[in-house]
């Protein structure tokens, strides 16, 4: 009833001011038109005159307004609604005065309730259109349409969205700063996030890449204690078969040839049917750590073989009455502890400043007989590496491709004839005073001699010239017992003798005595008993010497 009754009022409207609201349209068909557009749409529109009344009105406007058409058409539109006069009605006068319409989207509405109740407000989008007559505005169509739903599904859309974008950001941020390198991988194993420390630490960027299917060499991955991991034992083939895991340690070879110690933990990634969907591992460089630990095992090896050769070289000096014995036995143990492959021991005189050589190991018995027989070397006491040497008594490493080049740019030449390249000598030290010298390459390769060989080898240079000192000592005490029984023997020999003369001087002596005396007594001429007296002087003579060679053997 009340649809006809607005058709009617629209029908009279058109007949009494006929124009062309459709451009080619008569007042009757356009009045048709109208109706079945106000009947059927969707949106809310409403005609108002210049006046600002309601000329016809929309059913969904009606519908939403909750009124029906005949308490708005004829009334005018802000005596119905006087709270929205304020903010409209400059706006439909401006688009009666210019012709133009105008537009407005999400329009916030406090007095407008939405149709959720708990919302009380609601968002608009208004158009305002002009209705020209002969260029002039003789009504103005206004549509309405209610886009709370939308703009509020719109706002959480963008709350969303900048509550990820702040979660990215913070994830950003956390992944960047954090000092472990962090990784997802899908199913198929292939990273789909990664940080910059991950990069990093595994020298490649790792966002899109798949170890186990982009050329990784499993000869590229191994355990501490050297075994090579296959595909199925990485970290990321662990997550992928559901394996929870933490510190799991093993070394990487980078594509650069680097090599790396990494700890890993890992755990799985699930969806909402807790079916495997990928991984995250958890990556750190401990390779500072695991150098360490090497260090301090090969230290413990190291060692333990360098108490075993002391210990060897202790027993062999305490049982060894030869030098040369000795030191071919020091020259054959200090490759065992060290890992060099030349020894060579050599005495030095400090009366003429000169080493002369004396045992060598690691050279062909041709080359070593050639060695001993080197003329002896002079020392230059002035240079830096003779100070530390003889008056530091340290270690000296000798760079000889240095020397050499030195040596050719003063015009000389450094005979080199073993090919060293980098030599360490050693003071043989023995009560303060540089007695000889150790010194050793590894067979004309370039060497690096780490702080703590260079220890060992100076304790077993330090040992070598104890043990050495010890032998010559043993040695000239053994001459020295020697001489004493000589001594001894010829003082027996002497007291054995002296006795063994004076018994038949002395009968001799007595002997020729009494002859004397008998050849006087018959009347012999004293000039025929001087042939006696020559003999008695003789004997006392020679008691006399016996008599001193006794004195002689007692002192």
């Amino acid at each position: 009833m009340n649809e006809t009754k607005t058709a009617s009022k629209i029908e009279n409207k058109l007949d009494k001011e006929v124009y062309p609201l459709v451009p080619g349209m008569e007042a009757r068909q356009a009045d048709k038109f109208l109706a079945t557009i106000m009947e059927n749409t969707t949106l809310m529109m409403a005609y108002y005159d210049t006046d600002f009344n309601f000329q016809f009105v929309s059913r969904t406007l009606c519908d939403y307004l909750k009124r029906p058409p005949s308490e708005l058409i004829g009334h005018n539109s802000f005596k119905v609604f006087p709270e929205v006069e304020k903010d409209v009605r400059p706006l439909m006068q401006s688009v009666l005065d210019s012709g133009q319409p105008l537009n407005f989207k999400s329009v916030k509405l406090d007095y407008i309730p939405a149709a959720t109740p708990e919302i009380p407000f609601s968002y608009w989008d208004f158009s305002y259109i002009p209705v020209l007559k002969q260029d002039i505005a003789s009504g103005i169509l206004s549509i309405a349409e209610d886009v709370t739903a939308q703009v509020l599904q719109r706002q959480q859309l963008e709350q969303m969205a900048r509550q990820e974008r702040e979660h990215a950001a913070w994830l950003e941020a956390i992944l960047s700063s954090i000092s472990e390198g962090i990784g997802v991988v899908d199913r198929e194993g292939t990273f789909i996030l990664s940080n910059p420390m991950l990069d990093k630490i595994l020298n490649c960027p790792m966002l899109g890449r798949n170890p186990s299917r982009d050329g990784v060499k499993e000869s590229a991955r191994y355990l501490p204690n050297g075994v090579f991991l296959d595909k199925k034992e990485t970290v990321s083939g662990r997550v992928l078969r559901g394996e929870t895991f933490s510190d799991f340690r093993f070394w990487l070879i980078t594509d650069e040839g680097q090599e790396r110690a990494l700890s890993a933990s890992g755990a799985p990634l699930r969806d909402e049917n807790n079916a495997l969907d990928g991984g995250v591992i958890i990556f750190r460089d401990v390779t500072h750590q695991e150098l360490q630990r090497r260090e301090t095992e090969e230290a413990g090896r190291a060692t333990a073989r360098t108490q075993a050769a002391l210990l060897e070289l202790a027993t062999a000096a305490a049982g060894i009455s030869d030098i040369k014995v000795l030191l071919k036995k020091i020259v054959e143990i200090v490759p065992r502890v060290t890992g060099c492959d030349r020894v060579g021991i050599s005495f030095y005189d400090e009366e003429t400043q000169e080493f002369q050589q004396i045992e060598v190991f690691g050279l062909t018995p041709e080359q070593a007989e050639e060695w001993r027989n080197t003329p002896p070397a002079k020392a230059d006491p002035h240079t830096p590496e003779s100070i530390k040497f003889f008056v530091n008594h340290e270690a000296v490493i000798l760079d000889m491709q240095l020397m050499e080049e030195q040596a050719r740019q003063q015009g000389q030449e450094l005979p080199n004839p073993y090919g060293i390249k980098t030599a360490l000598v050693l003071p043989m030290v023995y009560k303060g005073k540089v007695m000889g010298m150790l010194s050793l390459d590894h067979n004309g390769k370039p060497y690096e001699f780490s702080p703590s060989e260079i220890s060992v080898l100076e304790g077993m240079a330090r040992l070598s010239a104890i043990a050495t000192e010890n032998v010559r000592l043993l040695i000239e005490a053994n001459q020295a017992a020697a001489l004493r029984e000589a001594n001894r023997l010829k003082d027996e020999f002497l007291s054995l003798a002296a006795h063994e003369l004076r018994n038949p001087l002395t009968a001799v002596q007595g002997y020729t005595q009494m002859t004397q005396r008998k050849l006087r007594r018959i009347g012999i001429a004293e000039e025929d008993l001087k042939p006696l007296e020559t003999i008695i002087a003789q004997a006392q003579r020679m008691t006399r010497l016996v008599e001193d060679l006794l004195d002689l053997s007692r002192i």
